[in-house]
């Protein structure tokens, strides 16, 4: 389990779902982090928007090889969400929701104005999980 604390110390931490294990992953040049997501095809990285510092990074789920996948004018990104090799964010000012490589390459497309002021963006869709049994084996013998 990842989360965000955009306090009077901005941190990225996670822990077990039993709350065990809690570790530190990321307490520097953070503003306002949310919107954590994990993308599961690229070894498990996770991806959080900063609305205070204007960016979207990402670092390997322990802290390391972080990278700013895109920064500017973003519009204060306040969610986010993976599908394939797309990102997607929507903005904290106007509700928009854009778009663009996951890799900062290429330029932001944006996918919706907003008609009512979006808050949050999931992508739902069936390839976007890995729903197999031998993944689930995997993970029940890493528990273990």
């Amino acid at each position: 389990m990842f989360w965000s604390d955009a306090g009077l110390s901005p941190k990225i931490e996670s822990c077990w779902m039993d709350g065990s294990r809690r570790k530190l992953i990321i307490n520097e040049k953070l503003g306002y982090p949310a919107g954590l997501v994990i993308d599961y095809e690229a070894g498990h990285r996770i991806y959080w928007c900063d609305s205070k510092l204007n960016t979207i990074e990402s670092a390997h789920f322990d802290g390391t090889n972080r990278v700013t996948v895109i920064s500017g004018e973003l519009h204060h990104p306040s969610s986010l969400d993976l599908f394939e090799d797309q990102i997607f964010w929507v903005t904290r000012d106007t509700g928009e929701i854009f778009r663009q490589d996951k890799f900062g390459r290429g330029v932001k497309v944006r996918v919706r104005r907003s008609l009512e002021h979006a808050t949050d963006v999931k992508i739902y869709q069936e390839k976007k999980y890995n729903t197999s049994r031998m993944l689930f084996d995997l993970i029940f013998v890493l528990i273990q």
